[in-house]
């Protein structure tokens, strides 16, 4: 993102909060920290912020809303990922294994075994063992996202396996 873009976008971020104590030294940090997210995004985001937040948001509460608009709200839920694969299960039964859209919901699979989840007799266990699986896969992979580029590039320096954030993104539509 061009610096005069970032720079305008933190501006109006600055006016739309007129009793807000900001220092030259805080505009610098917020260009920093924000320099990674694209113009275009960085404005819609910075806008959401000023329209939900009564004081000026932090940098860290601008990368959440981030989070939120560009992955949360087109992750499906645990009980949407579930219902995902119970569909699979009727369609493709055990001897066919499906292919998710969704990484998640693929490695939850994969984790439970696709036989074992089409043979078992405990939904309710499988149930409560799915979401409990592709919860805790839904926060390590928001962590990962919430990265900033350089420490995003540490982790995977270090031997972390993160995916890029927009090759999680999904399309919101079924498995079938």
């Amino acid at each position: 993102m061009a610096v005069s873009d970032a720079k305008a976008i933190v501006q109006q971020l600055v006016a739309a909060y007129p009793n807000a104590k900001v220092s030259e030294q805080t505009v610098v940090v917020y260009l920093r920290m924000l320099q990674d997210i694209p113009a275009d995004e960085l404005q819609t985001v910075v806008d959401q912020c000023i329209a939900q937040h009564k004081f000026i948001p932090t940098v860290a509460e601008i990368r959440d809303m981030y989070h939120t608009l560009t992955v949360s709200l087109a992750q499906p839920t645990a009980a949407e990922a579930w219902g995902q694969v119970r569909r699979a299960i009727t369609r493709y039964g055990r001897i066919r294994v499906p292919e998710f859209d969704d990484p998640l919901v693929a490695e939850a699979v994969t984790h439970m075994g696709w036989r074992e989840l089409c043979v078992s007799e405990n939904q309710v266990a499988d149930r409560a063992r799915f979401l409990q699986i592709y919860e805790q896969l839904e926060q390590r992979r928001a962590q990962g996202d919430k990265l900033l580029p350089p420490a995003r590039q540490l982790a995977v320096r270090s031997g972390g396996q993160l995916l890029p954030l927009r090759e999680l993104i999904t399309t919101n539509g079924d498995n079938e």
